[in-house]
């Protein structure tokens, strides 16, 4: 993707975009069209397929867990996009919402829970874009032996797993 060309960008968040956001775009890809998608994501490939596709995506920029994010990125490449991700840097926590520090240009006050669950604010202010070219995940089940077996003898059943 060239630096200049015009590009149709998908914002997968619940929160608003920031101006500072908007501002960086334009720098990026002259004249982007936002694409705003605030509703829940039930399924990356509903989203590729009914958002991404139709509308000719170049650029998703993601908010969403990782394992979604992950979902995305293992699409971009064959689907012809980019996955990108607004990297914030945490500035401190508040009590309230009010911030004599808060930018509303630059920005947001994260309203969250503690172990406690006492709501208190995360400030924190965009710096710039990043691409996500990898996300990897590795993991196995945790199994007691016994249950192990009986795991891989279901696996085995199935063809997921052989022999």
């Amino acid at each position: 993707m060239s630096a200049r060309e015009k590009v149709k960008v998908l914002w997968l968040s619940k929160h608003s975009i920031l101006p500072v956001e908007i501002n960086a775009l334009k720098k990026l890809l002259d004249e982007p069209e936002i694409v705003m998608y605030p509703y829940q994501v039930y399924s990356i490939d509903h989203i590729v397929q009914n958002v991404i596709k139709p509308r000719h995506i170049r650029v998703v920029i993601s908010l969403l867990p990782l394992t979604i994010t992950s979902r995305l990125v293992q699409l971009a490449s064959e689907m012809g996009f980019e996955v990108w991700q607004p990297q914030m840097m945490h500035l401190h926590n508040d009590d309230t919402p009010s911030c004599k520090e808060y930018d509303p240009e630059r920005d947001i006050m994260l309203k969250t829970r503690d172990h406690n669950n006492k709501v208190f604010y995360r400030h924190s202010r965009f710096m710039y874009f990043q691409r996500i070219k990898e996300i990897k995940i590795e993991a196995e089940p945790i199994l007691p032996p016994s249950e192990k077996r009986d795991m891989k003898k279901e696996l085995e059943k199935t063809g997921v797993v052989s022999k």
